[in-house]
């Protein structure tokens, strides 16, 4: 089967920008202030997820054997009223569970807190009701104040709504009985150490790669 051109660039991306800053952060010649490199990655996070997470409900629609992932498509309520990117989440998180999939509406709200975000740095001024929700959410209403711990927060919302996103191709219990007796939710996973110190047995694999290097180097030539 082939894959979709935008999952497949999005699921680089996210891995680029988790190795990107783990590089940056642990490089032993680089001083790196980490709070400006943290706040920076966060930024980029918030436009690549969810561009990512939309083009997966738009994708993954097409194979949705419960047809929750329909219901963010709506423009428009049952009055006619253009629909708001909030009612949008409360709307397909209200989907998820009446078909059986017991979500977290924690990560609902994050999630919509991130989509906020990222409006916000794509075009470049706050909207004051979006300002208000990242602050009820515990975001800083200050693009520049992210930091690890958001960074950490971002990731463990991606990787719940993908599982989220995924459920609706097997689940397939009749609407109103909840196949899961508990909230579904990955747990947050920490950043990896970031140190930057060089230990013993890096210097083994910085000899290897660099090796590595001036052999290819040597062929190209």
């Amino acid at each position: 089967m082939q894959v979709n051109e935008f999952i497949d660039a999005y699921s680089d991306d996210l891995i680029y920008l988790r190795e990107g800053r783990q590089a940056l952060l642990t490089h032993p010649l680089r001083r790196e202030i980490k709070d400006l490199c943290d706040s920076s990655y966060c930024r980029m996070l918030a436009i690549v997820m969810i561009g990512s997470i939309e083009a997966m409900f738009l994708e993954w629609k097409k194979q949705d054997k419960i047809g929750v992932l329909e219901t963010w498509f709506a423009d428009k309520d049952s009055s006619g009223k253009k629909i708001t990117n909030g009612e949008r989440v409360r709307v397909l998180y209200d989907a998820f569970r009446q078909a059986g999939i017991a979500v977290d509406t924690e990560v609902f709200d994050d999630f919509l807190a991130i989509k906020y975000l990222r409006n916000t740095i794509v075009h470049g001024k706050w909207k004051s009701h979006e300002k208000e929700w990242l602050e009820k959410r515990g975001f800083p209403t200050d693009t520049r104040s992210l930091s690890e711990k958001h960074w950490n927060r971002m990731q463990a919302v991606n990787d719940n709504m993908m599982l989220y996103i995924a459920l609706t191709s097997i689940a397939t219990c009749p609407i109103g009985i909840h196949r899961f007796s508990s909230t579904i939710r990955l747990p947050e996973t920490p950043s990896t150490d970031t140190t930057g110190i060089l230990r013993e047995h890096d210097f083994q694999n910085i000899f290897w790669l660099n090796w590595k290097e001036l052999a290819s180097e040597f062929i190209r030539q």
